[in-house]
């Protein structure tokens, strides 16, 4: 099999060979009366030709729609340590736990930005998605000579920018959001079986409900929708029968939460709104709306309650795994947590000094840890309380810290049964660790 391509931008072929077309163009008006082919002359090799010149036709034309291309591109390399620019920070208390860069397994992955990130709920693979317009899928294995590999596989490419990944509830489905477009792909064949595309902007986020009925996404311009899947929903149909519309949020959606009993589900956008939203289809089973596919004004709602407006900017908001509580991490550093009865606010934790880059929780046996990712180019790992403080805010304990990597992250994600950890740069490269081998028995008493 052919290993993965890697493709000179569109924009940048279109630009040289206008460029070329252009020259050639006012050479052969200048060069009219000279009895000379243009193919004698050096400086015009790709456009040319002997005999008389003609124009050559450029095609303007664009593949925009995502693609899919599992079979054309799999390859499978030795995963090689990402060193870091220093390995023991002596700053750190002795109790610090450090984890060495070599404890990392990281590759190449996107040229350019990896801007979306998915990880499979037993951790031992992820999918990505980049400002390349490819999405790629890459498993950790063991080969028979007890070397760690990763096989990556490009499932999907597009000429636009992939803005975000939503991995469904089974590890069966894969969204891709673009700019007005989701596409879903099914990852037992790798084929595209749906796509919406009855909508305008970018797609910021996505949630799946747990029953897999609903794909709910969020846009740059505050708009929310959810896309019926199921049989009663609209059976993933791109039309707008299978669309409704949540309104409500002031600016770019950050993140959607579905409630596991699946009448309601949380959003939150960039300037410090959290919302919650009874579903549409919910308020048809309790008689509160009439179902007609046929009015779209029966598919938007205006029924949002307002869980708080926070002052700061929002930068990461999601539902705990024990399900008890919903919490936002805003750019000060601090996690902000709510019971879920009541949506009563609990004790604050300060885990930053500065602005975040990316956040994610994480358990290891039964010890919870929050994790983030800072401007110092550092992966960071606190201590995490299940157990509410009287105090109304409380500072995280440092339990481990990476070092200074050379590139910045852009996320970080852990898998849901299992402590492992992935977190993908800016500059193409995909990390993963195993911190049940990496985290000492003695951190977090």
């Amino acid at each position: 099999m052919t290993g993965i391509l890697k493709t000179i931008p569109a924009v940048s072929l279109w630009k040289i060979t206008l460029i070329q077309y252009q020259v050639k163009h006012k050479l052969e008006k200048n060069l009219k009366s000279v009895a000379i082919p243009l193919c004698l002359i050096g400086i015009l090799p790709l456009l040319a030709s002997c005999g008389p010149s003609t124009a050559r036709e450029i095609n303007w034309s664009r593949e925009t729609k995502l693609t899919a291309t599992a079979s054309e591109g799999v390859e499978q390399r030795p995963i090689e340590p990402r060193w870091a620019l220093n390995e023991v920070d002596e700053s750190y208390s002795a109790q610090i736990e450090q984890l060495s860069g070599s404890k990392f397994n990281s590759f190449p992955a996107h040229s350019g930005e990896v801007t979306a990130l998915e990880v499979s709920k037993a951790g031992r693979e992820a999918f990505t998605g980049g400002a390349d317009g490819r999405v790629l899928r890459h498993q950790i294995i063991e080969s028979t000579e007890g070397k760690v590999l990763v096989v990556s596989t490009e499932l999907a490419r597009s000429s636009r920018e992939i803005l975000s990944l939503s991995l469904s509830p089974d590890g069966s489905k894969l969204a891709v959001g673009q700019y007005s477009s989701v596409s879903l792909i099914d990852l037992s064949d790798s084929s595209i079986y749906s796509r919406m595309t009855r909508f305008k902007g970018r797609v910021t986020t996505m949630s799946w409900d747990w029953q897999q009925e609903f794909l709910i996404f969020g846009l740059s311009s505050a708009r929310v929708y959810s896309w019926g899947l199921g049989p009663r929903n609209g059976n993933a149909e791109n039309s707008l029968r299978a669309l409704s519309q949540y309104r409500g949020l002031a600016s770019g959606v950050v993140s959607l939460v579905t409630h596991p009993d699946q009448e309601i589900f949380f959003g939150a956008d960039r300037t410090g709104n959290i919302l919650v939203w009874r579903l549409i289809r919910a308020e048809e089973n309790l008689g509160l709306r009439v179902r007609d596919e046929l009015d779209p004004s029966e598919r938007i709602s205006d029924s949002a309650r307002r869980v708080t407006k926070l002052p700061l900017e929002i930068s990461h908001f999601s539902i705990e795994r024990s399900g008890e509580n919903i919490f936002a991490v805003t750019n000060d550093g601090i996690y902000r947590p709510w019971k879920m009865k009541g949506l009563v606010p609990r004790s604050k934790t300060i885990i930053a000094n500065d602005a975040i880059q990316a956040f994610t929780e994480l358990a290891v046996g039964s010890k919870p840890f929050l994790v983030v990712a800072t401007r110092e180019q550092r992966i960071k790992i606190f201590c995490g309380s299940s157990k509410d403080s009287d105090l109304d805010s409380q500072s995280a304990e440092l339990a481990a810290i990476s070092p200074t990597f050379v590139d910045s992250f852009s996320e970080i994600k852990s898998a849901e049964e299992a402590p492992v950890l992935w977190a993908v740069q800016k500059t193409g490269s995909v990390l993963s660790l195993e911190l049940e081998q990496s985290l000492g028995r003695n951190v977090c008493p």
